[in-house]
């Protein structure tokens, strides 16, 4: 089973985004920073990924919105996660914060915390897909809402015996955030000593520091990582994590 993570940046680069995804051939994507309903935001990207990549993209998705942003039209960013298989359930759930109205992406952003999940159908039973776009803090200062919003993630994840959680953490190895959300039970299916997850030319930092902060885990014996890599393609500011897992 092939298991693709990207924030995919508002859809600046939709169409490599979708070229990508298909030349892959994943059987579960979860995406961040996923528009909805605004149409092409120029500088910001498209508005309407959502609606792009299930036109594009053979397959079942959900959407969970985690901003409402008014600018020149108003539309939702959020998180959505696609998949070949066949979702038996989904959900979303706001761990800290709730939806948050905003006048601009980039600037008053509120601190919100959505895990948007399904239960996907792989070989006979049900695994839990995760996605979460964590709370961001300036590196490597962690602040008290991402620490107390770590507690209740980890709540909420802990009742799930078999998950795959993905996501831009927006925090390193080597946080707090990460260590209790190792605690939790989650392992971390990263290439071993992962050292970068930003696109080192597009991200606005342009490579002066090195930041892992995107992940994908796993929590339950029945799933096995077969390989993962992170390829240096230009379909967003930040880097895609390629897992295979067998289940």
């Amino acid at each position: 089973m092939k298991v693709i993570q990207l924030n995919m940046w508002h859809g600046v680069f939709l169409d490599r985004v979708i070229d990508f995804i298909k030349k892959e051939n994943p059987d579960v994507v979860l995406l961040q920073e996923v528009t909805l309903g605004g149409g092409d935001q120029k500088e910001l990207g498209r508005g309407d990924c959502y609606e792009r990549l299930s036109e594009s993209l053979e397959m079942e998705s959900v959407f969970g919105p985690q901003w409402s942003c008014i600018g020149k039209v108003k539309y939702l960013k959020g998180q959505a996660i696609f998949t070949k298989r066949q979702i038996k359930w989904f959900g979303g759930y706001y761990y800290h914060g709730y939806l948050s109205i905003v006048k601009q992406i980039e600037a008053g952003v509120k601190p919100v915390g959505l895990m948007l999940s399904a239960g996907i159908e792989v070989d006979g039973r049900i695994i839990d897909f995760v996605n979460i776009h964590y709370l961001w803090s300036l590196h490597p200062e962690i602040n008290k809402a991402q620490l107390a919003a770590v507690e209740e993630l980890n709540n909420a994840l802990s009742g799930k015996t078999e998950l795959i959680v993905t996501g831009d953490f927006n925090v390193t190895d080597d946080s707090a955030v990460y260590n209790r959300l190792i605690e939790g039970g989650l392992i971390d299916d990263r290439p071993e000593m992962t050292a970068n997850t930003l696109h080192p030319s597009i991200h606005k930092i342009k490579g002066s520091k090195k930041l892992a902060v995107d992940y994908i885990f796993h929590k339950g014996e029945k799933i096995r990582l077969k390989e993962s890599r992170i390829p240096e393609v230009a379909i967003s500011d930040h880097l895609p994590i390629v897992a295979i897992y067998e289940v």
